[in-house]
């Protein structure tokens, strides 16, 4: 008995004949175009900005790598340091200018 209450009051057919209707009758409103400029420009601020970022990450690797590279080569110019200094040959030479170091400090007044 339901069923056939709502099949005689309920076709889909009239329904859609009645929507198409309103619409069609409907007056046309105008477009809004503002929140598609709004979310236009924010889309293009967000890209700008990714980009910005991926440039400035781009820089921070290459002087990431600047910074490993001087870093190895302040090691090996280290060792090389050391190396001389520790040479008996540094140490002669430190022990005979011993005293031209303190007869310049002595003028210095230290």
């Amino acid at each position: 008995v339901n069923r056939n209450l709502v099949t005689l009051n309920h076709s889909a057919y009239e329904h859609a004949i009645e929507l198409v209707t309103i619409i069609d009758t409907a007056p046309a409103g105008h477009k809004v175009d503002a929140p598609l400029r709004e979310l236009a420009r924010a889309v293009r601020a967000q890209h700008d900005a990714q980009s910005s970022l991926e440039a400035i990450t781009r820089e921070l690797r290459a002087l990431d790598e600047r910074v490993t590279t001087a870093q190895r080569e302040i090691a090996v110019l280290e060792r090389r340091l050391q190396t001389v200094v520790g040479s008996r040959r540094w140490r002669a030479a430190s022990l005979a200018l011993r005293p031209v170091d303190a007869a310049r400090l002595k003028r210095r007044g230290k």
